[in-house]
């Protein structure tokens, strides 16, 4: 029996949309402008991530940005919850359910190949309710169809376990006279290709006549949560609970695989492949990794941590989703969204979290597309960008012994990305982040643990070292790191930032000891367009995103540092050091030869041509640079109040302690001057900082 069932459409709808749609009378079209219409929300803002293992530097800034949301559809005044999606040729369809016992549910269809709005068609029946969604194509006609699994009322009124298979038009919209075929189980729990599972009293079942809606029962299981089918075996995979177990090689080669996870009540929990790999998502059991091959698990991920909000039970991964590329998105319920990699031997490392505010229950990936179900938030529609695609990690990278004209590297690799690692090794620079077009050492081949001696080095110069690895998705760096090599007596001129591991030049200039070189300690990273003079605000010049990961791999971070407004730089220095009071950069000014009587005036003071010994003897525009590199202040530019950059290459800015109400005392070299600047400034500006000794 078909179930009730109600049609709506939102946006630009065309005739074609509704050919060959309305087949029985028992539906009902409603035109535009109704409850999908309202449903439907444009966005377009970013989203909060957060990296957990980071690695992975020679690729964009990562963003994702929630493009749309789609409010779950009313029933009876009555929300329901979406539980499934499926993308396929620029079509995504959604499953919905309720979560108590009443059955309710429906499905949308959500055309994304159009330009502008997205094009919605929204059906929802008091007598139906959905579990899981597929869209296939039929091997005899090649005609595609739509299959729901869940749970449909009989004449009687009792739920039946069934799957409902719609035809689609030549607009790609379901034809409402569904193929029904009752199933064994209290529900049918989730359908991938022709495989379809069902819970309680349930089995595994195989579709074997599209057209027919007929149906063959090939293993009884109880608690079957999820199914997906390997296309290279071309044999399916279910998922079991009470406790958590794979069972592979369906339908007639069958082997039971211990997972464990999945004791909790009705927890909704998802199995995918890739490779002939199983990533399960065990509710508390976290994500496991299994060879479908040996049998053997060979990765884990433990189930989010609870943050104290709500209840510890919604803290489970409920479902995931996997790439072309390996990437692996997890549906972590109350914890968000969570992305790892699944390496070429079945390992899976943690990439980082998004934070949608909501609870994810499933997650589907697409090309640079996610589609996360947010349970009564309904449905997220996230644009990726940036992320790693296919390429290895590291763990970490440390410096050995520092000799003057060598320096021993340790590395270690904790995933290849997917693909086999085909060559890795250390490259290094004076000058900027090296690639593997600068001074490189080659070490091999795979993961795991590596070092190298890096040879013919300058003494008392700093240098900055990655690790690469190269697989056939192409080249990936470790995080930076830097250090400066002994001078001719063998000693380390350096000072080691203990909290981010920063490693600076230093000299001892009269009585002080100071930096030579700009402060680079970037706890957060803020837009030039936002700032404070009395909350800490820190930036990178020209860099306008807030991912501070990404923002340490940039150029101008690696040559100025790190652009600091007052708030911020008058805690910025690191332990046993401090910004400098404005006596203190009068006593170095006197010291390289400023006439005591101009050190106290404001604005420029030229004796001594004091800037010019300050300066760095490149870098500066026209006949800007210095004359020596004992203080080697570089042109790093500024952050202008009004929230823009400028002035980098004639211009470095440097804040002092001293201050008067929300003004800083600061000094300035020009590049068309030898002197030095000094004079108040607003202290939402953004300058350099240069730290001297305690």
């Amino acid at each position: 029996m078909a179930a009730a069932m109600v049609l709506l459409f939102a946006g630009c709808s065309k005739d074609p949309w509704f050919n060959d749609v309305q087949t029985d009378p028992q539906f009902q079209i409603l035109e535009p402008g109704s409850q999908s219409g309202q449903r439907f929300h444009p966005e377009n803002r970013e989203l909060n991530y957060t990296r957990i293992k980071s690695g992975q530097m020679n690729t964009g800034e990562v963003m994702f940005t929630l493009r749309y949301t789609l409010e779950g559809p009313m029933i009876d005044n009555s929300p329901v919850q979406a539980s499934h999606m499926t993308f396929r040729q620029g079509n995504l369809f959604i499953a919905y359910n309720t979560a108590g016992e009443v059955v309710a549910g429906g499905f949308d269809r959500i055309n994304l190949n159009t330009t502008g709005m997205p094009e919605v068609l929204s059906v929802v029946s008091s007598r139906s309710e959905y579990s899981s969604v597929e869209l296939v194509t039929d091997p005899s006609s090649g005609d595609s169809k739509l299959i729901l699994a869940g749970v449909g009322l009989g004449s009687d009124n009792d739920p039946k376990s069934q799957i409902q298979i719609f035809d689609l038009n030549d607009a790609g919209v379901p034809v409402l006279a569904p193929r029904i075929s009752l199933l064994n189980g209290y529900v049918a729990t989730d359908v991938n290709a022709n495989g379809v599972v069902t819970g309680t009293s349930g089995g595994f079942y195989e579709i074997t006549d599209l057209d027919q809606g007929r149906v063959r029962l090939n293993a009884n299981f109880d608690d079957a949560r999820s199914v997906a089918y390997d296309q290279t075996t071309g044999t399916y995979v279910a998922l079991l609970g009470n406790p958590g177990r794979l069972v592979t090689g369906l339908p007639g080669n069958s082997r039971v695989i211990q997972v464990g996870g999945l004791t909790l009540g009705e927890t909704k929990a998802i199995v995918r492949i890739h490779n002939g790999f199983a990533i399960a998502a065990l509710g508390e059991g976290g994500i496991v990794v299994v060879d479908l091959e040996s049998g053997n698990i060979t990765g884990t991920l433990s189930r989010p941590a609870f943050n104290g909000n709500g209840n510890p039970d919604d803290y489970v991964s409920n479902g995931v989703s996997v790439d072309g590329t390996g990437r692996v998105f997890i549906a972590n319920g109350a914890a968000g969204l969570f992305v790892a990699q699944l390496g070429s031997d079945g390992s899976i490392e943690l990439l980082g979290s998004v934070n949608l505010d909501a609870s994810v229950n499933f997650v589907e990936a697409s090309g640079k597309y996610l589609y996360a179900a947010c349970g009564a938030k309904g449905i997220a529609i996230i644009e990726i960008a940036g992320l790693p695609e296919g390429l290895a990690g590291f763990s970490t990278i440390r410096m050995g012994n520092i000799a003057e004209n060598s320096a021993e590297v340790y590395a270690d690799i904790r995933h290849d990305g997917g693909q086999p690692i085909i060559s890795r090794g250390i490259c290094w620079s004076s000058s900027d982040l090296p690639t593997i077009s600068d001074s490189k050492l080659v070490s091999g081949s795979g993961t795991g643990s590596f070092s190298g001696t890096i040879s013919q080095l300058s003494p008392n110069t700093k240098y900055f070292v990655r690790a690469y690895a190269t697989n056939s998705n192409g080249t990936s760096y470790s995080e930076p790191i830097t250090f400066i090599s002994r001078d001719e007596n063998g000693q380390l001129n350096s000072f080691t930032d203990p909290r981010d591991g920063h490693i600076y030049k230093v000299a001892t200039i009269g009585s002080q000891t100071w930096m030579t070189e700009n402060l680079a300690y970037l706890p957060q990273v803020d837009r030039a367009s936002t700032g404070s003079a009395s909350k800490p605000s820190y930036y990178v010049y020209d860099y306008t995103g807030k991912d501070a990961d990404y923002a340490r791999t940039l150029s101008n971070y690696s040559k100025y540092g790190v652009l600091y407004n007052l708030p911020a730089a008058q805690e910025a220095c690191p332990p046993g050091w401090h910004l400098p009071t404005d006596e203190e950069w009068k006593e170095l000014e006197k010291y390289l030869g400023m006439d005591p009587s101009d050190a106290d005036l404001d604005r420029f003071r030229n004796t001594g041509s004091v800037g010019k010994s300050m300066k760095s003897v490149t870098g500066w525009t026209g006949n800007g640079n210095g004359i020596g590199d004992l203080f080697n202040a570089m042109p790093g530019g500024f952050r202008n109040k009004g929230g823009t950059f400028e002035d980098i290459g004639v211009f470095t800015g440097f804040w002092s302690a001293s201050s008067k109400d929300l003004y800083g005392i600061y000094r300035a070299l020009f590049d068309f001057s030898d002197g030095v600047f000094r004079d108040y400034w607003y202290g939402s500006g953004g300058f350099s900082v240069r730290c001297v000794k305690d």
